[in-house]
């Protein structure tokens, strides 16, 4: 029997790229932004201190996309990823704009 899983790309900007082992990408197969993030922290410790506050939620000004859709007006850390690019970025530092591609 074969599973169809779907993997989604993080896409990290340069800032953030330290603190991810010098990585621009992350694969990941989780079903939401806030899994994919999770795992992303959780395998590169040196971000959640960037990503995240003291509170659990995602800093103000981390601004994550999928698509071209910014998640705070989708379903937020609940948005399904289902194959998208994820793009994670901080105003200001990554001012180019936002492309997204499907994978199949």
């Amino acid at each position: 029997m074969t599973t169809n899983v779907s993997t989604t790309t993080i896409l990290i900007p340069t800032a953030f790229r330290a603190y991810a082992g010098g990585h621009a990408t992350y694969d990941t197969a989780a079903a939401t932004v806030g899994e994919a993030l999770a795992q992303l922290a959780e395998e590169h410790s040196g971000l959640r201190a960037h990503l995240y506050g003291d509170d659990g939620s995602l800093r103000q000004f981390v601004n994550i996309y999928l698509g071209e859709e910014d998640i705070r007006y989708l379903q937020g850390p609940e948005t399904p990823l289902n194959g998208w690019q994820l793009r994670d970025d901080r105003s200001g530092y990554e001012p180019a704009p936002i492309h997204s591609v499907r994978h199949p």
